[in-house]
């Protein structure tokens, strides 16, 4: 099995954890490019004029795994749903709607942990329910 893992928003800032985490399962991780001009021009042509600049990079990194799924045979892309952190502060309503966004707008299939302190969803409780999913 192959996961591709863009390179934007909180997985860019934890690249260890989710890299490690698929590696230690035996699934082959592959990252899209790095952000450049492409980039930033597809997730300009995936936006709305209001989302901000960071959601408009995130979808062109979905957009370069898309393309690039079928050649480099990519399973799923993954797309982690990060409401709350462990220090009570909450993430922007439209990265948490990400994953339902980018299922919505690409053909491709999507792999998602749901990470939500404030309900009780602590990041070992996703990667354990991800993980059993993935396996079994």
């Amino acid at each position: 099995m192959k996961i591709g893992i863009p390179k934007g928003m909180y997985i860019y800032e934890q690249p260890i954890l989710f890299d490690s985490f698929f590696k230690c399962l035996g699934i082959d991780v592959v990252y899209s490019k790095e952000t450049d001009k492409q980039i930033l021009d597809d997730g300009i042509n995936y936006s709305i004029d209001e989302a901000c600049l960071a959601s408009k990079i995130y979808l062109g990194h979905i957009k370069n795994l898309v393309d690039r799924k079928d050649k480099e045979n990519i399973d799923y892309i993954f797309i982690p749903r990060v409401c709350s952190f462990r220090n009570k502060k909450t993430i922007c309503v439209k990265f948490f709607a990400m994953y339902d966004i980018c299922k919505n707008i690409f053909n491709a299939d999507f792999l998602t942990v749901n990470i939500d302190y404030n309900e009780g969803k602590s990041e070992f409780k996703a990667f354990l329910s991800l993980g059993k999913k993935i396996r079994f």
